[in-house]
């Protein structure tokens, strides 16, 4: 359904809003630890990372080359069975296609864009990729790259037009040379309990 992902990113912007409201109590950071407080300091995590390592996570389990290929050759075989260009075209509809998000949600739907953008381009230039994953990946980013072009001229929040700026320009520079985009690695996951405990 349509609507699953606007809920999606408003829980989403729910929880971190909680953490953040949490974690800018005194009282609990007070409790904490010595050796846990740059963690409970650390609210970048929770605005971006979290986002990032869950979008990271499950793009790039969908987009590995060997489920790609299998993708193609299911679809060959049968043709209800979607094959790898539909799945990218549902994927990039859920999130770059999606509308403009308000606050906190666009922040956290930029950073899954991003995340879809640079899994995109790393499996087009897998050397281990079939060559049909690649070709159909490197399609998946030449439609992307003139759908962001046309959306420019019709954006006017500053932002969001950065956002695609960008894009469009990781996508030239990928394109003329593979080697010069580096994804940043995300930032590592958060230590678990027992957090917020007492020494």
């Amino acid at each position: 359904p349509k609507n699953i992902p606007s809920k999606e990113y408003k829980r989403c912007a729910a929880l971190v809003e909680l953490d953040l409201k949490i974690l800018n109590s005194w009282r609990y950071v007070y409790g904490c630890a010595r050796r846990y407080l740059n963690f409970c300091l650390f609210h970048r995590y929770y605005v971006e990372a979290a986002a990032e390592n869950a979008a990271s996570l499950t793009i790039g389990a969908i987009l590995h080359p060997a489920r790609a290929a299998r993708m193609i050759e299911y679809h060959s075989r049968r043709n209800d069975v979607p094959g790898l260009a539909e799945v990218l075209d549902k994927m990039i509809s859920f999130t770059w296609k999606s509308g403009p998000k308000p606050g906190l949600q666009a922040e956290i739907q930029r950073v899954v864009n991003n995340v879809l953008l640079h899994e995109l381009m790393r499996l087009a230039a897998d050397e281990e990729a079939a060559t049909g994953v690649c070709a159909i990946a490197f399609l998946k980013i030449e439609e992307l790259k003139g759908w962001l072009r046309q959306e420019m001229q019709s954006v006017e929040d500053e932002i969001q037009k950065a956002h695609f700026f960008q894009a469009i320009r990781q996508i030239k520079l990928f394109q003329d040379n593979p080697d010069r985009i580096k994804r940043t690695a995300p930032l590592p996951l958060p230590q678990g309990p027992p957090i917020g405990m007492e020494d």
